[in-house]
């Protein structure tokens, strides 16, 4: 079997519900340290590209960002305190937001200007130059009508180099959720998003033609993919029957579910399957479990629902404790090898 030369990771939007791929990278690179006898060892070391979606591109940022001395900046456990911590902060309604926006009708359920006080604490002044490891973040572009990906190709190859902290704001910028982004490239070319997620919430695809991109000699045989979601509930859907006789308003209510459930599926059976017709289905891991149709919300930040989603989480981890061993061994093999 030929040795795991690349490590990939993508991780779906899912607002809040990012702290379920924090908790799940944190407890992997905890069992690495502890392997390693090393403390100081991130998981971070080991990873070849990120492709981060929405919640996943601030995971995806702050893994890949690094200092003046080339070390990264911060830990998985900084991380995912910046969820607790901060996304109390991000997704705070007062009574008269909620009414000014008509709890989201009208206008953004949600100001702005705390998200991108919070991306400033986190991301600061740097850069794509900043960053130790590439990243494939997607996003639309609304004033000319396209998808667009920050990679690290938008500084190397296009010359187009942007503050972190806006790529992030336009990753997130959620419709309904938040206003467009309207950012600025530091060459000063104009710029209106919204979150990449309204067509790659699941950015698995993506990444991988990115590192295929990147490095010319990757194949199935030769790269570990994980892909790490946000939690799921299975919708409710109704019979054939209301279906066979459905106009625009019988529809409406479903479709987003639809297109938002397929965008995430599409790429994770295509990818799935590259790596099977390759003999490497091994290769290929997806970390992702069901919750609480009751309890599947993106903006909620009550204790209870943040202790469910890490409870959650950690029975999930649990469950797989022979598949994260696997991971770490491959992780800690390839390190050793690098070395």
């Amino acid at each position: 079997m030929e040795k795991i030369k690349y490590i990939l990771i993508s991780i779906y939007g899912g607002g809040i519900k990012g702290i379920i791929p924090a908790r799940i990278l944190y407890h992997i690179e905890k069992i690495l340290q502890k392997k390693l006898g090393n403390n100081q060892i991130s998981l971070s070391d080991t990873i070849d590209i990120i492709g981060g979606t929405s919640t996943g591109s601030l995971i995806a940022l702050a893994m890949s960002l690094k200092d003046e001395k080339n070390r990264f900046v911060y830990t998985l456990k900084d991380v995912l305190n910046y969820y607790l911590i901060e996304g109390k902060k991000i997704f705070y309604l007062s009574p008269i937001q909620l009414l000014h926006s008509l709890f989201g009708l009208e206008s953004a359920k949600y100001p702005s200007e705390p998200l991108e006080a919070s991306l400033e604490v986190l991301l600061g002044k740097s850069t794509l130059a900043d960053l130790k490891i590439p990243i494939l973040i997607p996003a639309h572009e609304l004033k000319r009508g396209y998808l667009y990906f920050f990679t690290a190709h938008n500084y190397l190859d296009k010359k187009e180099n942007f503050f972190l902290k806006d790529i992030a704001r336009a990753a997130t910028a959620a419709p309904t959720m938040f206003k467009p982004a309207l950012i600025q490239s530091l060459q000063g070319r104009n710029y209106s998003f919204v979150d990449g997620a309204v067509f790659a919430n699941n950015p698995s695809l993506c990444t991988y033609i990115e590192a295929c991109k990147l490095y010319p000699d990757l194949t199935p045989s030769n790269s570990l993919f994980l892909s790490l979601g946000t939690g799921y509930a299975k919708d409710k859907t109704p019979g054939v029957n209301l279906f066979s006789e459905a106009g625009t308003l019988d529809w409406l209510p479903y479709l987003l579910n639809i297109f938002m459930n397929n965008s995430v599926d599409l790429p994770e059976y295509q990818l799935k399957y590259i790596y099977k017709m390759n003999n490497v289905p091994q290769n290929y891991i997806h970390l992702d479990f069901e919750l609480d149709p009751n309890k599947n919300e993106v903006d909620n930040i009550t204790r209870q629902y943040l202790q469910y989603l890490i409870e959650s989480t950690d029975d999930f981890l649990d469950s797989k404790n022979d598949l994260i061993e696997k991971i770490v061994s491959i992780l800690e093999e390839k390190l050793v090898f690098e070395k």
